[in-house]
């Protein structure tokens, strides 16, 4: 997503706060699930213990931890007055000594075998929660303390959980769960139009920083033309041209607003070539030549410092290179220009072909196109030329031969489109580039 645009940090800002509403609200229902789930089973333990203790009243302790078999029938006579559903009779080791059951749920008795508790010190309990069959279970262990305090056996009981205990447990699960979720949407959503306020605020002055950026790029461009004895009509005429073209070309709007910060910077290097080198009337000297390509890489210098400007570094470094490898600053070739800049050539070739110049009149349009056709591959991306060639008679007649205040409302209007400037922050007659 992109920054760059007053809409793009609104919807930056609209959805990190969306996806932050949704991340709390899920982990605050996480955490009241644990909580609620964690609450209700230690009540639920904590009644269990109660009825447990049943068991271990000295009258019938004797039945329990009896050193030497059990009566199976007094077992069952305890099991049946209590609620347990099991209950075992665990030696000083762990050891089964004994075992009756109430009924036997398929799996159960191997899953309560397989599942052993430690055995707690004397006082103490353990206890855990079992699922078996679509059914919830309790499995708690209590030691059987003789006169002495100490345990000579433990009890094992297995307590079913009713179904209106489970049904009750899984509603308030539920709603607590719903609770938090509720609970943090909607404190998202009373933050909103706080968020919102600031972000008005914020984007206002983002906006007024773009516009003044823009502004700022439209005053170097006509001074640059100005410098280079030419009208800044150019700027303008390259800046539609190569717009277009990306647009023709289906470009991302990144790539597209540094073409917009490129053609109007693309010769701000000339700033420090000499006049009598830049302004010469006749042909230049090989010496002379040398000197005025520097004008690429002063450019590049002059806005490599500004975070802003810099993106206009790809058109300014790249806009003398050719598509065969033989251009300057750097003699690189095909895709190794970089895209705005193979773009950008060919429009800027193209309009210094069709312009009338100090020193040259301007070409007829099907004789600038026969020059860019026939540099097609060496000078310029063939797929770029061709598709520029496909559409240069339109593109001429609505930029190429209109007066200059007709481009600078094309332009505004390609400028308050590709940077989405807010309305309320400045429309496109108030950026004057």
């Amino acid at each position: 997503m992109d920054m760059t645009t007053p809409q793009g940090l609104r919807r930056q800002v609209l959805s990190r706060l969306a996806l932050a509403g949704i991340f709390i609200s899920l982990i605050t229902g996480a955490i009241s699930y644990v909580v609620e789930r964690r609450h209700i089973e230690e009540l639920v333990f904590s009644e269990v213990l109660k009825r447990a203790q049943h068991f271990n009243a000295p009258e019938n302790r004797r039945h329990l931890a009896v050193e030497h078999g059990h009566d199976q029938s007094e077992l069952r006579r305890l099991l049946n007055d209590s609620p347990f559903l099991a209950i075992r009779i665990l030696g000083t080791s762990g050891e089964l000594q004994s075992e009756v059951w109430k009924s036997d749920p398929p799996g159960l008795r191997l899953l309560v075998t397989a599942h052993r508790l430690s055995l707690p010190e004397a006082g103490a309990s353990h206890q855990y929660w079992l699922k078996s069959g679509g059914e919830q279970f309790t499995q708690v262990v209590i030691p059987l303390a003789n006169e002495g305090g100490n345990p000579p056996a433990y009890l094992e009981g297995i307590y079913r959980i009713d179904s209106d205990l489970q049904r009750e447990h899984n509603e308030r699960t539920r709603n607590s769960t719903l609770i938090g979720l509720v609970s943090a949407l909607f404190a998202t959503v009373l933050l909103y139009p706080v968020l919102m306020s600031l972000m008005r605020r914020s984007l206002s002055l983002s906006s007024t920083l773009l516009e003044s950026n823009l502004e700022l790029i439209g005053t170097l461009g006509s001074a640059i033309a100005k410098r280079d004895s030419d009208t800044d009509s150019h700027n303008y005429r390259v800046t539609l041209y190569a717009t277009r073209l990306a647009e023709v070309l289906e470009l991302p709007g990144m790539e597209i607003r540094e073409l917009v910060v490129g053609a109007f910077l693309h010769d701000i290097g000339k700033i420090g070539i000499p006049d009598a080198i830049l302004l010469k009337p006749d042909r230049l000297t090989e010496e002379e030549f040398v000197i005025m390509k520097q004008h690429v890489v002063l450019g590049q210098q002059i806005v490599a410092n500004n975070q802003w400007l810099k993106k206009a570094q790809s058109v300014i470094g790249g806009h003398h290179e050719k598509f065969d490898g033989t251009g300057y600053p750097n003699g690189i070739r095909g895709e190794e220009i970089p895209t705005v800049a193979r773009i950008f050539t060919v429009v800027d070739v193209f309009d210094a072909l069709t312009s009338e110049r100090p020193y040259k009149e301007a070409l007829p349009l099907e004789a600038a196109k026969a020059i860019i056709r026939a540099g097609a591959g060496t000078h310029f991306d063939p797929a770029f030329a061709e598709a520029f060639l496909s559409h240069a008679d339109r593109l001429f007649h609505e930029v190429g031969i209109v007066p200059h205040d007709r481009l600078v409302a094309q332009l505004q209007s390609v400028i308050h489109q590709q940077f989405e400037l807010e309305d309320s922050g400045g429309t496109p007659e108030d950026v004057k580039v």
